[in-house]
């Protein structure tokens, strides 16, 4: 049986800015705090991690090298996955626009009317093939280490949730079992 676990990015400069950033955005001294926590509950637990796969997003792949530093996990052996970045974000990109945030918070197809964004259901295909990637691996216990967007997507798809639902956020750094 594999255990699959997500932890969402340490807190970043975009997030404290409120900004709408697929880009890389470094971690806050406070996402590294976070992320170091996160390390500790996946050692409290007592979770013996056989692979990290992270977004090559600077907020992410930290957050990776982190919690890897803090279960002596090799940072050599994180794999990063293009399938796992972000939601694309087009003409959004670098925009702090608190209206679309509340809209975006009730309806996740809301982004799809934007130039350039990544459609939710592209989002989703990417979840369902990354899915259908992490069943095929051999390891059993594996950490993805991503974005909340991706979260929810892939939530979604281990779940058989449907596409209109947008589902729990997740909060910075925060560790979640999804199998």
């Amino acid at each position: 049986m594999k255990h699959l676990y997500f932890l969402r990015h340490g807190e970043s400069v975009s997030n404290t800015n409120f900004e709408w950033s697929r880009k890389d955005s470094p971690l806050t001294k406070n996402g590294i705090i976070q992320s170091k926590q996160a390390g500790k509950k996946i050692l409290d637990k007592e979770l013996n991690i056989d692979l990290i796969i992270s977004s090559p997003f600077e907020r992410a792949y930290s957050t990776a090298k982190i919690v890897a530093n803090c279960i002596a996990y090799p940072k050599s052996k994180i794999k990063t996955d293009l399938r796992v970045v972000e939601i694309g974000l087009g003409e959004l990109e670098g925009t702090i626009d608190l209206n679309v945030s509340k809209i975006y918070r009730e309806n996740e197809s809301s982004l799809d009317k934007y130039r350039g964004t990544e459609k939710l259901v592209e989002l989703q295909k990417r979840a369902n093939d990354f899915y259908k990637y992490v069943q095929s691996l051999d390891e059993e216990t594996i950490l993805i280490v991503s974005h909340g967007a991706f979260y929810r997507a892939l939530h979604r798809t281990i779940n058989k949730i449907p596409i209109s639902e947008r589902g729990t956020p997740i909060k910075n750094a925060e560790l979640v079992k999804l199998v």
